[in-house]
């Protein structure tokens, strides 16, 4: 075994006694020249990127380490958690949502289900774990900005570049390139079936080489657009892309007599089952008989604001009204109470107007619904068409409502004596373009839509949609086949995370893709696409595939598309290293949403300086009358 001689060991010694005073030296001088003005601009590495030029002259904007000491200068190097904290001063500028320093600033729950996702997947498997490498982070799991965004790279330094080692260094499996060892596509880039729902195939195939003539788009530019950023394709409008041959379906005037939508009726009741139980009713009309109305989905939703009501209206459901004959007396006086609640909400209709409406419907979906009532609940309803309608049908109704609030029910008068065998026809061709009308016929209000996006039945639907039951009375009925309006061929619904729905009324917009880790950008290939336009990458399914079945339900990941997924050799076939070479933020983002610039909190609403006032404004000449000569007096 080698033994040092005593020269070498001595050696030894005067090195390593050499290499820790030169430590010390090193250490003592930082400290004293850190303690002076020149130590911030010594310890500055290189300057800041054009976005943060103007935080130059104040380390603390973005360093939480004091920058006059040592420990400052060395933070990078020698503590970790201090660039961890140091994170947090770029999120006072920064949002990027609650999970902003987990992997993909996403919750640990979705990296995990979204993880498990691939790792169940054939095709993605291989970049599904993690691989050796680990980049300081937090036992949380949280990861410092400044493992990718480098500041003090010089001005014109991009924050943003990733190089595809980087991207790749946390997966257990690498590949070459994209064009060599990329996993396949999942279902790219149908996630979810349209907002709207417009089959593709059918129009393609059958509706549009069996139109008039012009009618019907000759391109798919004539229904879809790139927008500002050239980035997302988006879809025309009902009256640029639809109404060519949809309008009739939707616009009032085109509907037979009697048509409009059903708001309020007096529904068709067995008075004389009711009459022999000795319930007391008052006033209502037997000829509402002869029409057989029901119970309208907004009364049911006006009503259901009293939890008793829902119950008695849950047992009117297993009932025909206008025959009682064999109903129980539970179900009859149940039955009494629905008909004196109409009454009731007929009268405060009458006597306040939209003032009742809004505060029955605020009450029945509940006072914490995130749901803006307006205006268009009502529809322009008018004061003397409800209480003109009121008075005709039900003379006595206010005098009745006082005797039964005093418990003196008055008894049942089925106005046997009554005339109601006209139609209003003055009043339905007044509202032919849309507007309300009576119908003595049917002893019901009813709403003709004004044609498409008629906003009385958007603001119904929106409004249902809060109900506490998925979809509600009203949505139920406006999605019927059908329905006044039809809106709901080709709007979708879909339930949200909390319970309650969600009306599409558009079609996917450029905010609906602020989150996800997949871009794309159609305006530098739209150029390079051949004959087939569109359709070179978004080929149309010829075969059947239940298109519509997936609009019966309310999920919206459920769905049958009728254009098929594109797959990776697609995209392959031109991006390759010796065409077009294609790294992984071409199509990738790293944060699962967008950075959003933060708004400081706390900014005045006053300037803390104001102007000081002048005897004479430059402007205020301009605010004087001119004399007949053109000067000012």
């Amino acid at each position: 075994m080698d033994q040092q001689t005593p020269t070498t060991a001595r050696l030894t010694a005067i090195v390593f006694v050499a290499a820790v005073v030169a430590v010390v030296i090193t250490v003592i001088v930082a400290s004293v020249v850190m303690n002076t003005s020149l130590g911030p601009k010594v310890a500055i590495p290189g300057p800041l990127a054009v976005q943060h030029a103007l935080l130059t002259n104040d380390c603390a904007n973005c360093h939480s380490a004091d920058m006059d000491s040592t420990k400052g200068v060395l933070h990078g190097i020698v503590n970790s958690e201090l660039s961890l904290r140091d994170s947090g001063r770029c999120l006072d500028c920064h949002d990027l949502g609650e999970h902003a320093l987990q992997s993909h600033a996403m919750s640990p729950a979705a990296i995990e289900e979204r993880t498990q996702r691939i790792i169940d997947h054939p095709a993605l498997s291989a970049i599904a774990s993690a691989s050796g490498f680990n980049p300081p982070h937090s036992k949380e799991g949280e990861f410092a900005c400044a493992v990718c965004h480098v500041e003090h790279g010089g001005r014109w330094n991009d924050l943003t570049a990733m190089t595809d080692a980087q991207c790749q260094s946390c997966h257990s499996i690498q590949f070459d390139s994209f064009h060599k060892g990329h996993p396949e596509f999942d279902s790219y880039p149908y996630r979810r079936r349209l907002r709207i729902a417009f089959d593709h195939a059918s129009h393609i195939y059958n509706y549009f080489p069996a139109g008039e003539q012009g009618q019907a788009p000759a391109s798919c530019t004539d229904c879809h657009h790139t927008d500002a950023t050239g980035k997302f394709m988006m879809t025309a409008s009902f009256a640029q892309g639809c109404a060519q041959c949809h309008d009739n379906d939707v616009h009032a005037s085109q509907r037979s007599a009697g048509s409009g939508v059903q708001f309020f009726t007096l529904p068709a009741i067995d008075t004389i089952a009711i009459d022999d139980a000795g319930i007391g009713i008052g006033q209502w009309p037997a000829d509402s008989g002869i029409a057989e109305g029901e119970i309208t989905p907004f009364m049911r939703l006006m009503l259901g604001g009293d939890p008793t009501l829902r119950s008695d209206l849950r047992i009117a459901d297993s009932l025909d009204l206008h025959d009682l004959q064999d109903a129980t007396d539970e179900q009859l006086v149940a039955v009494g109470r629905i008909i004196w609640a109409i009454k009731a909400l007929a009268w405060e209709l009458a006597r306040d107007g939209h003032a009742a409406l809004l505060w029955r419907t605020t009450v029945a979906v509940g006072a914490d619904t995130e749901v803006t009532l307006s205006s268009h609940l009502a529809g322009g309803l008018s004061r003397p068409l409800m209480r003109e309608s009121i008075e005709a049908w039900l003379p006595d109704l206010e005098d009745e409502l006082a005797r039964h609030a005093a418990g003196d029910d008055p008894s049942t008068d089925a106005l046997e004596d009554a005339s109601f065998d006209e139609v209003d026809a003055s009043g339905q061709e007044w509202a032919s373009q849309g507007g309300w009308y009576r119908d003595d016929m049917a002893f019901a209000l009813r709403y003709r839509p004004a044609g498409h996006g008629d906003a009385f039945l958007r603001a119904w639907a929106d409004l249902a949609a809060t109900w506490p039951t998925p979809g509600g009375p009203v949505l139920h009925a406006l999605k019927k086949p059908d329905a006044v309006g039809q809106c709901f061929r080709c709007h979708s619904v879909d339930q949200t995370s909390h319970g309650s729905m969600k009306v599409n009324w558009r079609a996917r917009q450029p905010q609906d893709t602020i989150s996800g880790l997949t871009r794309f950008n159609h305006a530098p290939h739209l150029p390079l696409l051949d004959d087939d336009g569109c359709l070179q990458c978004h080929a149309i399914e010829t075969q059947p595939r239940d298109f519509e079945l997936a609009y019966a339900q309310f999920d919206p990941n459920v769905f049958n598309s009728a254009i098929a997924p594109m797959s990776q050799t697609d995209c392959a076939a031109c991006h390759t290293p010796t065409k077009v070479a294609m790294n992984c933020l071409g199509c990738h983002n790293y944060h699962s949403e967008r950075p959003m610039t933060r708004l400081r909190t706390g900014a005045p609403l006053k300037p803390s300086a104001a102007p000081e006032k002048t005897d004479a404004n430059p402007g205020d000449d301009l605010l004087l009358p001119l004399t007949p000569g053109g000067d000012s007096p």
